[in-house]
């Protein structure tokens, strides 16, 4: 089972998305990928930090998902994400 896609989206444009987080944002996801307290204090405690993980960068692009969703038909039940790089 597979969904096609359409040639008229190759150069699909959208318009800038502002993304913004606080330390609030970056402690909780800390938290909520595993984060121990008592282990990785940097991460979950203003005072000391916050640290944050590198991995923490691909959320802000979850943004811009929204506004292609927006743009095109799609069923996301079919959506297989293979590959993510941060650099």
């Amino acid at each position: 089972m597979s969904q096609p896609i359409s040639a008229d989206l190759v150069g699909l444009a959208t318009d800038p998305v502002d993304v913004s987080w606080s330390e609030k944002d970056v402690m909780l996801y800390a938290l909520a990928v595993g984060a121990k307290p008592d282990q990785e204090l940097d991460f979950v405690y203003e005072a000391r930090g916050p640290k944050v993980l590198p991995t923490f960068a691909v959320i802000p692009g979850l943004n811009v998902m929204g506004s292609v969703m927006a743009q095109v038909q799609f069923n996301l039940a079919m959506l297989l994400h293979g590959e993510q790089k941060i650099t």
